[in-house]
């Protein structure tokens, strides 16, 4: 992504400099021109976004912006946890081992000490799913997840399952 703005008019406008602006680039990445500075078109991919200046929260310059992209994954892992009335203890599936399945075994785990399933297609993110406290880690691939779960279960099936694939 060029590094192309040389100026803000508060949070929904973008001065861009005239050299990306002839090169069209804004034009083909979701932006509109209005006369000298390019609004953004919002999307639910889009690399940038215009919203309203009460919804925008300053990072304290000790805030790593790394450590910041996890603030939405995690609030929202938070309340699916929040939302499924987990009982302290409860055993939960959670399918999707990316940013938001790894944020929910979290959360399931330190907010109510659930026992947590992992269950994903790639081995490295079970991997992270094992670290980050799941007692059982399953790849469909590679194994009968419903069997796997039925035996950590001792057959009574999990509590809840929790959807994380996208």
């Amino acid at each position: 992504t060029p590094l192309a703005m040389t100026g803000t008019d508060g949070p929904s406008r973008i001065y861009v400099s005239s050299r990306w602006a002839k090169a069209g680039w804004y034009g083909k990445h979701g932006f509109r021109q209005q006369s000298e500075f390019y609004e953004p078109v919002d999307s639910a991919y889009a690399e940038y976004v215009s919203v309203p200046e009460e919804m925008v929260h300053l990072l304290p310059p000790t805030v790593d912006l790394l450590d910041a992209a996890l603030v939405d994954p995690l609030a929202c892992a938070i309340r699916a946890v929040d939302r499924a009335r987990l009982s302290p203890g409860a055993r939960v599936a959670v399918i999707g081992q990316g940013s938001s399945g790894l944020c929910m075994v979290q959360a399931a785990r330190a907010l109510l000490g659930c026992e947590v399933a992992a269950i994903d297609h790639h081995h490295e993110r079970l991997a992270l799913s094992r670290r980050f406290g799941a007692a059982l880690a399953v790849n469909p691939r590679s194994a009968d997840a419903a069997a796997a779960l039925a035996e950590w279960t001792g057959g009574k099936g999990v509590d809840c399952v929790l959807e994380a694939t996208g």
